[in-house]
């Protein structure tokens, strides 16, 4: 792990990125900015990259947007790497409790929704959300 910083033009510290690695792939852990640090996120992935290229690490992760094609996935791709998409292990292992909490949100099922699991989606039971026992 290694942190990168940048000051700001008062001295103070402006922008930083956290990042891990193992000799397989690097991640960029996640960026803090002071008010008006912001600038400095470009210079830092890039710095951080090429900190990791120096170590032999020849992949660096910088995450994901929300969706496909939003703001954040088109900036990472700025750095010329490549979209993934990013799946999910979606598995019920108490089936009794999984159908009593999806009846009760008057869902019938996971195939009602591409949230999982249904009942926990946002909006569904207000803001108490149940937990199987």
């Amino acid at each position: 792990m290694f942190l990168l910083g940048v000051e700001g033009p008062d001295g103070a510290p402006a922008a930083a990125c956290l990042f891990g690695s193992t000799p397989f792939c690097g991640e960029a852990m996640f960026s803090l900015n002071a008010t008006g640090g912001a600038g400095y996120d470009t210079a830092l992935l890039w710095a951080g990259g090429m900190r990791l290229l120096e170590r032999g690490v020849p992949w660096l992760n910088l995450g994901g947007g929300a969706r496909w094609g939003d703001g954040i996935d088109t900036y990472k791709r700025y750095f010329g790497g490549t979209s993934l998409p990013l799946g999910a292990l979606k598995e019920v292992y108490r089936p009794d409790a999984f159908a009593a909490l999806t009846e009760r949100a008057g869902l019938t099922g996971p195939e009602e929704s591409s949230y999982f699991p249904p009942y926990r989606r946002p909006g569904i039971l207000g803001s108490a959300q149940p937990r199987p026992t």
